[in-house]
């Protein structure tokens, strides 16, 4: 975990412990540079409050599953990555996956070691950049959804009204919509 802005968390790196739920900080600092570089040059990764790289032991999925281990790592990754939308979204913040980045760089940043893991996704969490491309004017009828917009690496949490028959199947041709919650006449 990258902490650029965190309550009560200094700047640096850290590592979760998930054994003792325990942070650990392995880097002291500002990291924004950093975690922006190390995630192809996205600015989004520094910018973010946070920004996390997920490690995944492939050799031990591997061992444990045969070549399906290597789905199950990233199935866990993206998993993980849906959990900290919908947290972000609980708390009014912005979330993103990122799929690209720099494996060896990673490492030798986080001083990791093949038989510790190798990193398998990127994610950033911050305050939300409004952007007209993917936000919602209000429906008349007052019926509103959350969901998230999902293609490859790329998710989008979106909220406003609920697409009419023909755009969500114009939608679903290239995306995959999961449908978080729905409200009506707010």
């Amino acid at each position: 975990m990258y902490a650029h802005r965190v309550g009560g968390v200094r700047p640096g790196v850290y590592r979760f412990w998930p054994e003792r739920a325990e942070l650990e900080q392995v880097k002291s600092g500002d990291q924004r540079v950093a975690a922006a570089g190390l995630s192809l040059g996205q600015d989004l990764a520094g910018n973010a409050c946070v920004t996390f790289s997920m490690i995944g032991d492939l050799d031990r999925a591997a061992g444990t599953y045969g070549d399906r281990g290597y789905r199950y790592v990233h199935f866990e990754a993206g998993a993980i990555g849906h959990r900290l939308y919908l947290a972000a979204e609980a708390l009014g913040l912005g979330a993103t996956g990122i799929g690209a980045f720099y494996d060896d760089e990673v490492h030798r940043h986080l001083e990791l070691v093949p038989k510790q893991g190798q990193v398998v996704y990127h994610f950033a969490i911050g305050y939300p950049v409004p952007d007209p491309r993917v936000s919602a004017s209000n429906d008349a009828a007052g019926n509103h959804m959350i969901g998230i917009l999902v293609h490859g690496d790329n998710h989008f949490v979106v909220r406003g009204p609920l697409p009419d028959r023909d755009a969500a199947r114009a939608l679903i041709r290239h995306w995959s919509i999961i449908q978080i919650g729905a409200t009506t006449g707010h």
